[in-house]
């Protein structure tokens, strides 16, 4: 009977010594437990975040308008020639930007080494669309963007120069004096630009545009210094634009 006993004694001792050992074990299990059903739930809880802050981006944020004014910065410095556009752009979704500039450039310059005279006055527009490509961080006062426009002018031009004397008739002189010569322009650009806050509904911006010329109606007797909205004749060049821009309200 007292072995009996001390047999039950010892299985009860063990069992309270293996229960009080499992007692850590299970509070651990239960904290790994809750852990990661808080994380889990704190996961959903930001998944649903990002779905509602998707879902209340609305299609159409709104209209800007802006005016580029390196082109007058560039006479005033000394330049040859000047320009201005004005532009209108929408904002889709803050991701999708379609614009539309409309301006008018002219030149008017003698070449002193030369004496080529070459003169130009003729508006222009560009068609494109920028790319947001800081849309994910709306809180910044700013974003960098990327685009690409479709120019066009119906430009007329005047060109002269020295009278040329033809080597082969003694006497014989070529005048080289052109008026309204007609060339339509159609060119694109890559542009690379930065758009920041600076007031209320105010922002400033820069761009780097690269221009390549598609096609242009040729004269057979000259080709035009300069191109309303383009730049310096040839097939490529650099721009530079310099924006003030306005958030319509609403």
């Amino acid at each position: 009977m007292k072995k009996r006993r001390t047999s039950i004694s010892i299985i009860l001792l063990l069992s309270s010594i293996f229960l009080i050992l499992s007692l850590p074990m299970k509070a651990q299990e239960r904290k790994i437990r809750f852990k990661s059903e808080v994380e889990k739930e704190e996961a959903e809880k930001k998944l649903q975040e990002k779905a509602s802050q998707k879902e209340n981006v609305t299609f159409f944020q709104g209209l800007s308008v802006g005016a580029d004014i390196s082109g007058l910065l560039n006479k005033v410095f000394g330049g040859d020639y000047q320009y201005g556009d004005i532009s209108l752009q929408a904002n889709l979704k803050n991701r999708y930007m379609p614009i539309i500039e409309v301006g008018y450039g002219k030149i008017d310059v003698t070449n002193e080494d030369t004496n080529i005279h070459f003169s130009t006055a003729a508006p222009y527009v560009r068609v494109g669309m920028d790319y947001n490509m800081m849309s994910k961080k709306p809180h910044l006062p700013g974003y960098i963007y990327l685009g690409g426009r479709i120019g066009f002018t119906p430009m007329k031009y005047d060109y002269e120069a020295p009278t040329l004397i033809d080597p082969n008739w003694e006497g014989l002189e070529i005048p080289i004096d052109y008026h309204d010569v007609k060339s339509n322009v159609t060119w694109f650009e890559f542009v690379v630009g930065l758009k920041a806050h600076v007031f209320k509904r105010f922002s400033m911006g820069w761009s780097i545009r690269y221009h390549s010329r598609l096609k242009m109606t040729k004269n057979e007797n000259s080709e035009p210094h300069y191109i309303p909205g383009f730049g310096k004749g040839g097939r490529t060049n650099f721009g530079v634009a310099y924006n003030l821009i306005y958030d319509l309200p609403f």
